[in-house]
């Protein structure tokens, strides 16, 4: 399987975006399919800080005698 990254969006720990890198590829797209990678870029960058987030607080009540307990985010 070959995986192409178009649109490779990196936030810091508040959600704000620090950097955006686009393709050559990308830049061949109509304007609008590049608003829509960039879109989707960001919203998968924050599903990712909030599941390693979540997981990393995990391991810390795990420490603390807390199993399972979960913090909202």
């Amino acid at each position: 399987m070959i995986l192409i990254i178009l649109v490779k969006i990196i936030l810091n720990g508040d959600n704000e975006m620090i950097k955006v890198n686009l393709s050559d590829e990308v830049m061949k797209e109509d304007k609008i399919i590049i608003e829509d990678l960039i879109k989707a870029a960001h919203q998968d960058a924050k599903a990712k800080i909030k599941s390693k987030t979540s997981e990393e607080l995990s391991k810390s009540t795990n420490e603390f005698g807390i199993p399972g307990f979960k913090f909202p985010l």
